[in-house]
């Protein structure tokens, strides 16, 4: 384990400034979440509070303090034929790789911290229309390489890497029940194996409730862990300067993502 005070700690590059960052309370349920704006001197990402629901494979988001919206056809999903509407965090891109603008809903997180990292990610790894077309074409798996090999989207890459189900430990991958973990999506690059794009991107899946893993008690006490391991909201500490997760959480940095298990929006969120 790292004793790294920067571990979880990401600045925005210098051709990114935070324009808006503001966090409150938003929908019905008064979640607690966050609004931001990034912006460079191409594209632009926005983390916005959103209405999300699904009706079989047809998803609509509806931002809550702006006039965005956007309705989808998922190819495929594992999850009930119904998700009721809902208040999550939407991750917001806008660039124009040619002539005409293109926005869109990148990923939508239950958990703002979450959503704040994955804006991050994306602005880390692109600061020009391009690079920002490139990761969103990778992401959605409509990238043809030079070579024509065929490329998968993050949520084909993740459901071939990632456990169907948190059933094996963490660490030593073999069955058990001892100890129950939720992962936050921002904490899952901590793990061995777990899969990011040709520009180093961490995969995301086109919506994220929770990511959950289960550890045997000898890992358990080994490790050090407790249940508060990965609690700790991400924070902002400066303009363009985040936590996206307690240094703590680097105890999990010798588990294998082979034994994590992610639910999106509306799957069942519950360990089996």
């Amino acid at each position: 384990m790292t004793d790294n005070t920067d571990v979880g700690r990401v600045e925005l590059p210098s051709e990114w400034t935070e324009v808006a960052f503001e966090w409150g309370t938003y929908g019905r349920n008064d979640r607690e979440g966050l609004e931001a704006t990034f912006e460079s001197e191409g594209p632009t990402i926005r983390i916005l509070p959103v209405r999300y629901e699904r009706e079989g494979l047809n998803e609509t988001i509806e931002a809550l303090t702006d006039d965005v919206r956007q309705t989808r056809r998922r190819i495929q999903i594992d999850g009930p034929d119904r998700v009721t509407p809902r208040t999550a965090f939407g991750v917001h891109v806008s660039y124009r790789p040619v002539s005409t603008e293109r926005e869109l809903f990148y990923t939508v997180a239950a958990d703002p911290g979450d959503a704040l990292g994955i804006a991050a990610w994306i602005a880390t790894r692109a600061s020009t229309d391009d690079e920002c077309h490139d990761l969103v074409r990778t992401h959605a798996g409509t990238y043809s390489s030079l070579e024509g090999d065929d490329v998968l989207s993050d949520e084909e890459v993740l459901g071939a890497t990632l456990a169907d189900a948190p059933q094996r430990c963490l660490f030593r991958g073999k069955q058990t029940r001892s100890h129950r973990l939720d992962v936050p999506l921002r904490c899952a690059p901590l793990l061995e194996g777990y899969p990011t794009s040709r520009r180093g991107m961490p995969r995301v899946p086109a919506t994220a409730e929770t990511g959950m893993a289960v550890v045997s008690h000898d890992a358990w006490e080994e490790h050090d862990l407790d249940e508060a391991v990965l609690d700790a909201p991400a924070e902002r500490i400066d303009e363009g300067v985040y936590r996206l997760f307690d240094p703590s959480a680097a105890a999990i940095e010798a588990g294998d993502a082979a034994n994590l298990a992610v639910r999106g929006l509306g799957e069942d969120a519950s360990f089996e």
